[in-house]
């Protein structure tokens, strides 16, 4: 029930935030936000496979339609360990096939990263107190920080929430399966602000992250690395792409980073590592808020919950994430960073639809007020430990088999 209670509250703050955030509005930022949409809608694309596609690129491109998949829970993990051994013998032996397919296709790495209200700083008051720039202060919200996502790594489990245990678990189970005995994988943990600067933060922090998995299987040829991002981790995976196209709004991303003192020529490193490197970004219950750009290696997969109606027709059954969509942010607490997100607004705003990568609907059979709860009001079933196998499966069935191979029906009706 405190779950329950826990995501009530998130809903709600989700709504309080959505009438701040319009309130703070000026009217010239809505009218330049306005002009964004037009501008990043333009910017979005459908996936092209290259002309000559290299050993890494011969797996199916994307659907132009969503797929329609009902979850399993099977095999069951037959325990609530996150202990490699106390899982179920059949558990095991599906996760060392992922982790076989995983090791065939050239990952050398998987990065899990979580999405808004789970991180460090979720309603963005250490960040105030950093924006103050004294050190003092930094050192005291450097430990707050941590204290903070330990507490919501303890209230949430995994819920909604990739936690330490998960990502170890996943670690081991895949790597049993791997030529070399091992495939290293991360938890990717950012402020999780709800707002543009914290997510571009968020990006900039997650391209390091990738550029460092990179970096220790050389470029040549260019490691592929796989990412899950839950909720608003997919707006980082977006703003990934734009950094790496040198878009108009990878200039925007920049200055913000120089406002923030951040290292402006470490991170076009990092990108430059990571144009050697392919990526798979795995999309789980993410709005559609951000335009993803045309970047050549990188590949998407987007996983919605949904369910059908008694009448066959396909509806969205992931209420956070419908409420994450538009303009749903919480200002920013510091005048400074309230200026920054209002510049940004128009360079990163205006999609409407992941038209980036293959869509797949995923109907996971939780009906009734109780089961809606539990299940985070349809937003917290993509990060369960229960679940694991089943979207492990998923990706690796729909980013590394053949056009022919993959065993994905259409969905029943409409969407």
């Amino acid at each position: 029930m405190s779950l329950a209670i826990l995501l009530l509250v998130t809903a709600v703050a989700l709504a309080v935030g959505f009438a701040l955030g319009r309130a703070v509005e000026r009217t010239e930022a809505r009218a330049a936000l306005a002009m964004g949409h037009t501008a990043a809608a333009e910017r979005v694309t459908t996936y092209d496979e290259p002309a000559a596609p290299s050993a890494l690129d011969v797996y199916a491109a994307p659907s132009p339609d969503p797929a329609w998949v009902t979850f399993s829970d099977a095999p069951a993990r037959g325990t609530r360990s996150t202990d490699l051994e106390a899982q179920s013998p059949a558990w095991r032996d599906a996760m060392r096939a992922v982790g076989a397919r995983l090791d065939e296709a050239g990952v050398r790495g998987v990065v899990f990263a979580h999405g808004t209200f789970a991180g460090t700083d979720p309603l963005s008051a250490l960040s105030a107190v950093d924006a103050d720039g004294r050190g003092a202060a930094r050192s005291l919200t450097r430990a707050l920080r941590k204290k903070t996502r330990a507490a919501i790594d303890r209230a949430l489990g995994d819920a909604g929430n990739f936690t330490d245990a998960y990502v170890r678990l996943f670690e081991a189970a895949v790597g049993a399966g791997a030529a070399n005995g091992a495939l290293p994988c991360t938890s990717f943990v950012w402020s999780s602000e709800n707002h543009h600067v914290g997510r571009v933060e968020g990006a900039l922090g997650l391209v390091r992250v990738l550029a460092r998995h990179a970096e220790l299987h050389g470029t040549s040829p260019g490691p592929r690395l796989l990412a899950f991002g839950h909720s608003h981790a997919g707006q980082l995976f977006a703003l990934v792409t734009q950094l790496l196209s040198g878009s108009v709004s990878a200039e925007a991303i920049m200055d913000v980073a120089r406002a923030r003192g951040l290292d402006v020529a470490a991170l076009r490193d990092d990108l430059a590592i990571l144009e050697c490197a392919h990526l798979d970004l795995v999309t789980l219950g993410a709005p559609t808020r951000y335009a993803w750009a045309a970047t050549p290696n990188v590949r998407a997969l987007h996983v919605s919950a949904a369910r059908e109606t008694r009448r066959g027709e396909v509806r969205r059954a992931d209420w956070i994430q419908r409420l994450g969509e538009g303009r749903s942010d919480f200002p920013a607490l510091d005048a400074r960073t309230r200026r920054l997100n209002e510049s940004l607004g128009p360079a990163l705003e205006g999609t409407t639809a992941q038209a980036w990568g293959s869509n797949v609907l995923v109907d996971y059979g939780a009906r009734g007020v109780t089961a809606w709860l539990a299940n985070g009001l349809g937003h917290a079933a993509y990060t369960r430990a229960d679940a694991m196998a089943f979207h492990a499966a998923l990706a690796v069935d729909m980013l590394y088999s053949r056009a022919t191979q993959r065993p994905w029906n259409s969905p029943p009706t409409s969407v």
